[in-house]
């Protein structure tokens, strides 16, 4: 006896094909979210690891800060300018058509073993990799600007005193150095109030991810706009937390845990003035 197979009908295919383009709508929300999930967790590790690295270097340099500007002293967390920059941009030019960067130096840096670059960029960050290659640009800013290029800054004061009658620096996370044998100011992590509410590392909004507004005041009230480019130190409270986690970033806090928080949560003097 002969079996007649019936094929699918058109209109029964295209309900087919609705059913799984319906499934994939609700999945792929869902499975975003996982991944992103995946890379905040990643990038919450890194700045553990940052962190633990402070601890270490505050318990051998007799609780004093390293500093957090230059880039090239040999007392700043991470030399970030003689890293990037130094050389001719050497570095930068390897990376461009290798694809390689070196382990990088610095004062907190050698408590991790010098690490690859990749621990102080956030795994969301998918526009800085495409950035040091040269395949994009940013408006705001270009590399000619010799901006710092990791995801991750030391916290020191930007702007006037919360407190009256207290130099801003002082509100910590950073000493300030005009060289290694010219301190202008020792920050003491002994001198930080509440440490489990006091901001240390912070995940900065980068310059490519401001509006041409938020690059203007922290950027153009400077007399010369190319002087004051985002270096290793989280100038707090003029720059904001990046917001690439779905609307937060991430910190690390003077007691050793880390965070992800809200831009207004690391606004704050609770959060971020040392002695408040």
């Amino acid at each position: 006896m002969q079996v007649c197979r019936r094929a699918f009908t058109l209109v029964e295919l295209l309900v087919v094909i609705a059913i799984i383009a319906i499934l994939a709508g609700l999945l792929l929300p869902t499975l975003a979210r996982a991944k992103e999930q995946g890379r905040r967790t990643a990038c919450l590790n890194n700045l553990r690891q940052l962190q633990l690295a402070m601890q270490m270097y505050w318990d051998e340099n007799a609780d004093t800060s390293p500093g957090s500007f230059f880039g090239v002293l040999e007392s700043d967390w991470v030399y970030w300018a003689r890293y990037y920059y130094g050389g001719g941009g050497a570095n930068l030019g390897v990376f461009k058509t290798t694809g390689y960067l070196p382990p990088v130096p610095g004062a907190v840096m050698r408590y991790l073993a010098n690490p690859k670059p990749q621990l102080l960029w956030c795994p969301s960050d998918q526009t800085l990799p495409r950035f040091l290659q040269g395949r994009i640009s940013s408006p705001n800013m270009s590399l000619s600007d010799k901006p710092c290029l990791f995801s991750y800054a030391l916290k020191i004061s930007g702007g006037p005193p919360v407190k009256p009658n207290v130099f801003y620096w002082r509100q910590g996370m950073g000493s300030i150095l005009l060289s290694d044998d010219n301190p202008v100011f020792l920050f003491k992590a002994t001198s930080i109030k509440g440490p489990s509410q006091k901001i240390v590392f912070a995940e900065r909004r980068m310059f490519y991810e401001m509006t041409e507004g938020e690059f203007n005041k922290f950027f153009r009230p400077f007399p010369d706009p190319k002087v004051p480019f985002q270096t290793s130190a989280w100038y707090w409270p003029l720059e904001s937390l990046t917001r690439r986690h779905n609307g937060r970033g991430n910190v690390t806090f003077a007691d050793g845990h880390v965070q992800t928080v809200t831009p207004q949560f690391a606004q704050e003097p609770e959060h971020g003035d040392a002695l408040y």
